[in-house]
């Protein structure tokens, strides 16, 4: 019993970890989007990143940003659940492809670019003002 509740928890290891890499890397700005007008270094970034606030986006955008978040953080949920009951890699890689590709349909189903939901979403991590008005809009 041991043994197959230790092979439970590899298969998820081996799943949830690429999920979650996704996750910072959705999460992060485009790479082209930090370089700033030919500006390199740390300091252009940073000039960059400070930019990336509220007022950069419309309300309609946030707003379907609200929408979108929600979508995706109950598809998250769900793929967690059935993540649990997965005990073959395949079966879990399967899962995975099914999710992701349920995610980026709610995200353009809201009308939103990857990219513009990607950007929202850097925004909002280090911006406590925009994720506290995205997170209002969500309720």
């Amino acid at each position: 019993m041991k043994a197959k509740t230790m092979h439970k928890k590899m298969i998820l290891w081996k799943v949830l970890t690429p999920i979650i890499a996704l996750c910072f890397l959705a999460a992060a700005p485009p790479l082209a989007a930090q370089d700033s007008g030919g500006q390199s270094g740390y300091k252009g970034k940073e000039q960059q990143h400070q930019q990336r606030r509220s007022a950069d986006f419309s309300e309609k955008e946030l707003e379907k940003f609200a929408d979108a978040k929600s979508k995706v953080d109950q598809i998250r949920k769900e793929y967690s659940e059935e993540l649990k009951q997965v005990e073959d890699q395949k079966k879990a890689s399967q899962l995975q492809d099914k999710y992701s590709r349920q995610m980026v349909q709610s995200i353009k189903e809201e009308g939103l670019t990857i990219r513009e939901y990607n950007n929202i979403s850097s925004a909002a991590q280090s911006d406590p003002e925009l994720r506290e008005k995205i997170n209002q809009m969500a309720n």
